[in-house]
Order: structure tokens, then C-alpha cells, then sequence
């Protein structure tokens, strides 16, 4: 059995598998904006049960 093709992969493979984790801290993290919504704000009760967001942008609970 002829261990090129084998040895072929392993030579290929190593060096994705050891850069993976370096190109994933290169990716630029999304900035999350987040309040928090209470009754004094409006809502009707404490608990949100769905959220939907329109196409206009707005988010309905």
C-alpha cells in the first residue's frame, strides 16, 4: 500500500488545522447594542415571550 497519498493529506491538513484558530481571532467581532427593557418602559408585563423586528427596523415584544 503506497503511504504518499496519506502522507500527502497530513502535509496539507497540518498546516490548516494549526492556522485555524489564528484566522478566527483575525475576524472582526459585531458590535451588539443591547438595553434593558423594563414595565416603566412600556412594555406590558416583565416577561417577553417572541420579538419580532420589522423591515422598517423597529422591534416588536
Amino acid at each position: 500500500m503506497k503511504r504518499w497519498p496519506l502522507l500527502l493529506i497530513a502535509l496539507l491538513a497540518l498546516p490548516m488545522i494549526l492556522l485555524w484558530p489564528g484566522y478566527a481571532d483575525a475576524t472582526p467581532t459585531p458590535t451588539l447594542r443591547f438595553e434593558h427593557l423594563s414595565v416603566d418602559d412600556g412594555l406590558a408585563q416583565e416577561s417577553v415571550l417572541s420579538i419580532v423586528q420589522d423591515p422598517d427596523g423597529f422591534m416588536w415584544f
